[in-house]
């Protein structure tokens, strides 16, 4: 008997068992079986309607639509030009028919490159990257019919590397809406189209956000959006997207020590200098003549701030705006007109959105006291940092706790690096590797002048200064390291 309620007990275990297994793999509707008990086993109708999608799948981002009705609104820009090329003495053409060189000093070579573009108007305005048009004599725009139309660049900033043109070519053009770059968030999809390496044209990739405000060449004026959307050469200039198809971004440079991690500069950039593009052909900025540094706990300390935010003034350029308004080195300018300055990058934009002749209102602490300047602004240019200065080679001293070998500053060196004549202080002949001066960008060839606010003259003064500091204090340097550039280190002593 026991033997047979084994064997009734086992069956049923069985036929349980295939009944779930198959729920799990789906053969059977569990919810069916609530709504019809007499129709347990059966399928879902295929019909002509798809199965819903479970709520995994339907939170994901379907783009082809949006692609469809934008990707005719991106274009192709071939920009031309030429480059000389100077020929040593003597040297020829390469032309076998050349037998007595090439009498002139260089010879004119073709150049051409290639990036994307994206119309904003109907009009056949058009924005894209300041690099890809950079010394063009011509461009052209290919639409994606295959047709090709030139094109005029009407403005272009190398401050934002920005470039807006406009197709010469007849009849209305598709443009793209522009969004909101401010308002995109770190993990929100974005979908970049361009034409990548010249031979895939209007390629589509896919990708998230994955960083916003990013730094990579110019600390004043760089906000980039980070993205693992592809982006590859020829890319330049595209639309980076969000869902509902509007522009978020102008695609412009990629990483070539990783995959994945693609720049583009926000949208919101581009809408703030437009007019001026198309009505200047380029941007007048203000410009105030300092240099700057974010507010960190050691300033706090060192210059006795009620709060831990504003600009540190690190250098007044001699004869600009603000030295004409009384502006110091070691200020912190915390407002502009009563709109406060959290950051050194705050300040940037505040000036340089305004327009040049533009009087302003700063808000200064300095020594503990709040002060009010005004300065007029006048306009901003670009420059290159120049070369490091070359200074003679010998064997350097042992590095100090600063982690330098430094070494007199001699009237041969301020005559020959053009320093000015009064400039005092020590030459750095050495930076110890990975140290806390090297972090802060301090090089061989520098000039330290002041360290913690007071003025180095020579190499006795330098060493007296730092003879009393112990390990952990942070000491703030005064670093010159040309007549147009200079800045405040902050070195921590091991």
């Amino acid at each position: 008997m026991k033997k047979q309620e084994l064997l009734i007990a086992a069956a049923v275990a069985a036929a349980v068992a295939f009944m779930l297994g198959l729920v799990l793999a789906g053969a059977v509707a569990p919810h069916a079986s609530l709504s019809s008990p007499q129709n347990r086993a059966s399928f879902p109708d295929p019909g002509p309607t798809p199965v819903p999608r479970s709520n995994a799948l339907s939170g994901l981002v379907d783009f082809s639509d949006m692609v469809e009705r934008v990707n005719p609104a991106v274009v192709n820009i071939t920009a031309s030009g030429t480059d000389e090329v100077g020929l040593p003495s003597g040297s020829s053409t390469g032309n076998p028919f050349d037998f007595f060189g090439d009498p002139q000093e260089g010879l004119q070579l073709p150049r051409r490159g290639s990036g994307s573009g994206f119309f904003i108007d109907t009009e056949g305005y058009l924005l894209t990257n300041h690099h890809v048009i950079d010394g063009a004599e011509r461009v052209d725009v290919t639409l994606i019919d295959s047709r090709t139309v030139p094109a005029k660049v009407v403005g272009s900033d190398p401050e934002t590397d920005l470039a807006l043109l406009k197709a010469e070519g007849p009849g209305e053009y598709p443009a793209i809406a522009l969004g909101d770059s401010d308002t995109l968030r770190v993990g929100e999809w974005v979908c970049a189209i361009g034409n990548p390496l010249r031979l895939y044209d209007h390629t589509v990739t896919v990708g998230v956000v994955s960083y916003k405000g990013r730094v990579l060449f110019n600390p004043s004026f760089d906000n980039y959006i980070q993205t693992d959307a592809a982006i590859n050469f020829g890319n330049s200039g595209g639309p980076l997207l969000n869902s509902q198809g509007e522009v978020v971004g102008i695609n412009t440079a990629v990483s070539q020590q990783g995959q994945g991690i693609g720049f583009a500069i926000p949208i919101n950039t581009a809408k703030e200098i437009l007019s001026q593009l198309r009505e200047r052909g380029g941007v007048a900025r203000g410009h105030l003549g300092v240099s700057l540094d974010d507010v960190d706990e050691e300033y706090q300390k060192q210059l006795g701030l009620p709060e831990q935010r504003g600009a540190v003034v690190t250098r007044v350029t001699p004869g600009s705006p603000a030295d004409k308004a009384g502006v110091k080195r070691y200020d912190v300018i915390v407002a502009v007109d009563g709109n406060a300055a959290e950051t050194g990058a705050d300040l940037v934009k505040a000036i340089s959105s305004s327009e040049p002749t533009t009087p302003v209102q700063l808000s200064v602490y300095r020594d503990g006291k709040r002060l009010e300047l005004a300065a007029t602004l006048d306009q901003r240019f670009s420059h290159e940092e120049k070369s490091d200065p070359e200074i003679p080679t010998r064997q350097p001293d042992p590095v100090d706790k600063l982690g330098l070998t430094v070494q007199p500053l001699t009237e041969s060196a301020i005559r020959r690096y053009g320093f000015p004549e009064e400039l005092e202080g020590v030459m750095v002949a050495r930076v110890k590797p990975l140290s806390s001066a090297d972090d802060e960008g301090i090089r061989r060839g520098d000039v330290i002048s002041e360290i913690n606010r007071r003025a180095v003259a020579n190499l006795n003064g330098y060493l007296q200064a730092i003879a009393g500091a112990r390990p952990g204090d942070v000491l703030l340097l005064y670093v010159v390291r040309s007549p147009e550039i200079s800045f405040i280190a902050k070195v921590r002593l091991e």
